[in-house]
């Protein structure tokens, strides 16, 4: 079954101790983290839309019927949601994209996400019926795929992954052997 958890990893990573005990696994596969290319993805899409969000406050700005404070302070309302972006894509999408990574057991597999409010998702191997794969043109130009796993309990995404990762989780997926990616 699929199990979620927010708020502190200490207490995840407690009880999945205990489960690699059983196990009798001493080391656990390193936490597997997203490619390079999908922080540029994502860095590029967050400045497509600040782009057209201060184009479309400068249009509203200039109708007849537009408030007359946007009007009076629309320098300051753009330079501030301006700022607001250039924080977003330069700060908060890295750090981010760092809190992101996956381990893969040979019976289960965990992801960890989140920055305020961290979730842990731990995916059993038993209860996963499908694989699907998602690749649109510029994720097919930067060599990326967009992966979630179809479980008894519903769809999981696990990310946007690179090659390598790909076929850590389809192999993760048909119960072979692991081969652990550094």
């Amino acid at each position: 079954m699929l199990t979620q958890s927010d708020g502190d990893d200490l207490g995840a990573e407690d009880a999945l101790g205990e489960h690699e005990g059983e196990a009798g696994a001493s080391q656990s596969p390193p936490r597997l983290r997203l490619a390079r290319s999908v922080l540029s993805l994502s860095q590029i899409w967050d400045s497509l839309i600040a782009v057209i969000v201060l184009i479309a406050i400068i249009a509203f700005a200039q109708l007849p019927f537009a408030p007359e404070f946007l009007k009076s302070n629309l320098a300051i309302i753009c330079l501030l949601y301006a700022a607001s972006a250039i924080a977003d894509v330069l700060v908060v999408t890295p750090f981010t994209h760092r809190r992101y990574s996956l381990q893969v057991f040979p019976d289960r597999l965990i992801i960890r996400q989140g920055w305020i409010f961290q979730q842990v998702v731990t995916i059993p191997r038993r209860s996963v019926l499908n694989l699907r794969h998602r690749r649109g043109p510029v994720l097919r130009r930067l060599d990326l795929t967009t992966v979630s796993l179809l479980t008894i309990v519903g769809d999981q995404r696990v990310g946007i992954l690179d090659p390598g990762q790909v076929q850590l989780i389809e192999g993760f997926v048909n119960g072979e052997a692991l081969d652990v990616l550094t």
